[in-house]
């Protein structure tokens, strides 16, 4: 409350009071202040206030934008991560707004793998090599083979042996892993011919 005078010195005739209402200035805590997600992922992010009411704002530097808590899906296609930052102020209805917050989002790539097959028709107990790639540098792979082989590395070696009277199919599933984020897992398939008895 403001008592005003007309003079500067309290009179019972000359004052006047005013009411001002001072209202708070919002303040926003996030879920989160950083995330780093591989691409395809969600993005989750929710937002409280220090003021009740506060209505949420937010844009993107990927173009996006939008109100509310962030729920969205980031994708990276590139070889190497990227960031998406997400710049979020808060509004109250007596029109006060909250400074400016800045997320960052690290997205990484996913590995994207290629094979190469020395062939796709083996004679019993000869040797399958299969060498793989990856957009991404430092992938890592895991396999494993229908007929109980598994290994680790780019180079997939194996002698897969078929002692039945009838071409069989031997099966290598691929999984790729870097920095966290697995690739769509591969699959290599193979005819084996049995070898005649004589």
């Amino acid at each position: 409350v403001y008592r005003v005078n007309a003079n500067g010195v309290p009179g019972l005739c000359d004052t006047a009071t005013a009411l001002i209402t001072v209202n708070p200035i919002p303040v926003l805590t996030p879920s989160a202040p950083s995330l780093t997600i591989c691409s395809g992922d969600s993005v989750n992010l929710t937002f409280t206030s220090n003021v009740g009411g506060t209505g949420i704002s937010w844009t993107a530097s990927n173009g996006t934008s939008g109100t509310g808590d962030i729920h969205t899906v980031l994708t990276n296609t590139g070889t190497s991560n990227q960031v998406v930052t997400y710049t979020v102020i808060g509004s109250t209805g007596s029109g006060c707004g909250s400074a400016p917050l800045s997320i960052p989002v690290t997205v990484r790539p996913r590995p994207l793998v290629n094979y190469v097959l020395n062939n796709t028709i083996f004679c019993s107990g000869e040797q399958v090599v299969i060498n793989l790639s990856s957009n991404v540098g430092s992938t890592t792979y895991t396999w494993s083979g229908s007929n109980g082989s598994s290994g680790t590395g780019n180079i997939i070696t194996d002698n897969p042996v078929n002692v039945g009277p009838a071409d069989s199919t031997v099966t290598y599933t691929i999984n790729s892993l870097v920095n966290g984020c697995a690739g769509t897992t591969l699959t290599v398939p193979v005819t084996v011919k049995p070898r005649p008895v004589i």
